[in-house]
């Protein structure tokens, strides 16, 4: 049986893991997301103690004994409790409970878009790593054909022994940078195995090797969003304070508790039954919920205050986010030079060989196509981070979204 479902798992499992399923299955299985919902469920959960009524009370007593004569006196008395909840604080918790409720699911949603940010900035970087590790590689080829050139020599003059082993200690740095890279992938790898409960070993992503789509800024200006993520949250307890505050002034009138009374009184062959009503209403004198309503009434003004600055500074985050990518956007022709650049470096060997070219220049050309190669990527980050700041004030980061930009 141990077998089968080991057979059975390894099937499920593609050698190359698509990253719409990545992003489906941190939606559905993440592990903070899991537990965000445990915290959902607990919360539907109090729905009964917000909708509840307050059981009735049976009380009863019995007394016999002597009183005047020698007869034995026996007194019972029932009386059956109902606690009646005045200005209407029953709707005041569901109410509550329901804000509360619309409160931890939007925190939900902008959880899952956190989550779903991290997934796409790790497998972005695997993207970037793919593409160092090919320049890499390229470069090393070509630097392994002039050396093996020395090597053919069969005397090497000691000018010529320099460059050789200035020659090899560039693949060297090549070799250990690239080896770096390796780990970095395979600790990204081990990342996207554990936000997706181990069930696959991911050891290559399906898009690692595609070229990135980077949108137009006229194509997310024109998303129309009535309000941003950090403004909509404030929304959100604001409401959920509101509800708090008018239960609190609610609470400041006590209940009463009302009970039919049942007595019955018999003595020797006299029996006398008689009923009556019995209320208890405690007088709110000293007792007003004063601590509670108090409270919450500061809560109210700075919950209000809050969302007047978020709306302001999302604007402003908005406005800021969006012209960093627009600027950003000029980082991409750097590509083009990189580019360029392997194209020219295909026939070094050739010009070597040829004695067109000299070793300082080869060893320049990659310290430079190596650090220009760095500071486009870093720039592509800083341009990738500022993209997902603007989707994710907009409120838009989904699977859908992010597969569009590849």
């Amino acid at each position: 049986m141990f077998l089968l479902s080991l057979n059975s798992f390894a099937e499920e499992c593609a050698p190359i893991t698509e990253v719409r399923w990545l992003l489906k299955e941190v939606e559905e299985t993440h592990p903070q997301l899991l537990f965000k919902r445990l915290q959902l469920d607990q919360q539907k959960a109090k729905e009964y103690e917000a909708r509840k009524i307050i059981n009735p009370e049976l009380e009863h007593f019995s007394v016999w004994g002597r009183e005047f004569e020698p007869k034995t006196v026996y007194m019972n008395e029932t009386r059956l409790w109902f606690t009646l909840q005045l200005a209407n604080k029953r709707k005041g918790r569901i109410d509550e409970w329901e804000k509360n409720l619309s409160l931890q699911k939007y925190e939900e949603v902008l959880l899952k878009q956190a989550l779903l940010k991290d997934l796409w900035l790790n497998f972005f970087r695997l993207h970037q790593i793919h593409e160092e590790v090919k320049i890499k590689t390229k470069i090393i080829s070509k630097l392994e054909v002039i050396l093996s050139q020395f090597e053919k020599r069969k005397a090497l003059s000691p000018d010529q022994s320099m460059e050789k082993q200035i020659i090899k200690m560039v693949v060297d740095n090549f070799e250990l940078s690239g080896s770096f890279l390796k780990k970095e992938e395979l600790s990204i790898f081990e990342f996207l195995k554990e936000v997706t409960g181990y069930q696959c070993q991911i050891k290559k992503i399906s898009a690692q090797e595609d070229t990135i789509k980077w949108p137009k800024v006229k194509s997310f200006e024109d998303i129309e969003n009535h309000e941003m993520i950090l403004s909509k949250l404030a929304s959100f307890e604001l409401n959920l304070i509101k509800s708090s505050s008018i239960l609190a002034e609610k609470k400041a009138i006590p209940d009463i508790r009302l009970a039919p009374v049942f007595q019955n009184y018999q003595t020797g062959d006299q029996n006398v039954y008689t009923a009556g009503v019995s209320f208890v209403f405690p007088l709110a004198i000293f007792d007003r919920n004063q601590s509670e309503r108090f409270g919450t009434t500061y809560q109210k003004a700075w919950a209000e205050k809050k969302v007047e600055l978020s709306r302001t500074k999302e604007s402003q985050r908005l406005i800021f986010s969006t012209e960093k990518y627009k600027s950003g956007l000029s980082v991409l022709r750097e590509v083009e030079l990189i580019e360029n650049s392997l194209s020219r470096f295909e026939s070094v060997e050739t010009w070597f060989k040829q004695g067109k070219i000299s070793i300082s220049n080869i060893v320049e050309f990659c310290r430079q196509l190596d650090e220009i190669m760095k500071n486009y990527h870093h720039g592509e980050s800083l341009l990738m981070n500022d993209l997902l700041e603007v989707y994710e004030l907009k409120g838009i980061i989904n699977t859908d979204t992010l597969t569009k930009l590849i």
